[in-house]
């Protein structure tokens, strides 16, 4: 099953209202239909809500942000939907369950740039929220669910432990298990870093256990760009890396992940090279 977004899409009549599709696979992933299988969107599809821009699938579960939704007169606030299927994913509830928005939000936050869904966690990024009054210092967000992903509530908010201005913390972000990326790629003059969270209660709370950055980072790389981690292994993206050909990092993990990059691969020419997590 795949889960892909659209924001740019017309939704009824609004311009870039967004959408997301559901594509499912009849031979175990080897083959995949031409057309979606179901369409997703937002209740209150509006123009410019960028519904789509990001996503993230768990077994009957979706997360699909909209970062430029307005909030309670909160311009570009930002949201994330959550979608739900009763039948292992044939079918998704036709229009959200439920759309979660920050207990702190604010105008221009943009909350719901970068969602990731594991188990009966969701994290969500704000980017350009401003925290202790830094701005566009970012914040991300941890939802939980204790009733199968009927209902969810914010139970905690993370900051890096060196706040700084235009970090955009947030950017990316990924969860799996006891472990939380986060990445801000515009600290330090755009050199960027990507935040490594650990929970020693299977997602109750959640703590800062290290910064992690490129060894040879320069300013502009964009590191953190995107995040994605996997077992004890964590790859993160830094899309403006050697003349904008990009580079993808891999740090080993016990973890703790390995201060610097175990290895790093480059783009052999000029059209950037994304890490791409989802």
């Amino acid at each position: 099953m795949a889960l892909i977004g659209a924001w740019g899409k017309q939704t009824g009549g609004h311009t870039q209202g967004g959408r997301a599709y559901i594509f499912q696979s009849t031979g175990g992933g080897s083959t995949w239909p031409s057309s979606e299988t179901q369409q997703l969107s937002a209740s209150d599809a509006a123009a410019n809500n960028q519904f789509g821009w990001s996503v993230s699938l768990w077994g009957s579960i979706a997360v699909i942000g909209a970062n430029f939704r307005n909030s309670g007169g909160d311009y570009h606030s930002g949201g994330a939907y959550i979608f739900r299927s009763n039948n292992g994913g044939l079918n998704w509830t036709s229009t959200e369950t439920q759309v979660l928005t920050a207990s702190d939000k604010g105008a221009e936050d943009e909350f719901g740039l970068s969602v990731s869904v594991f188990g009966n966690t969701v994290l969500i990024g704000s980017p350009l929220h401003n925290t202790s009054a830094i701005a566009n210092s970012g914040k991300a967000y941890i939802f939980r669910s204790n009733d199968g992903g009927i209902n969810w509530s914010e139970t905690q908010k993370l900051i890096a432990s060196d706040v700084a201005t235009g970090a955009s913390f947030g950017y990316s972000v990924y969860v799996t298990g006891n472990v939380a990326l986060i990445g801000a790629p515009f600290l330090s003059s755009n050199t960027g870093a990507a935040y490594h969270f650990q929970s020693s209660n299977q997602g109750a709370t959640w703590t800062q256990r290290q910064k992690l950055t490129a060894s040879a980072g320069t300013a502009l790389d964009q590191f953190g760009v995107s995040v994605s981690v996997f077992g004890k292994t964590a790859l993160i993206g830094a899309d403006f890396r050697s003349s904008k050909r990009g580079a993808a990092y891999i740090f080993d993990a016990t973890p703790p992940f390995s201060s610097s990059p175990e290895s790093s691969s480059t783009a052999d020419d000029d059209d950037g090279m994304f890490a791409s997590a989802s």
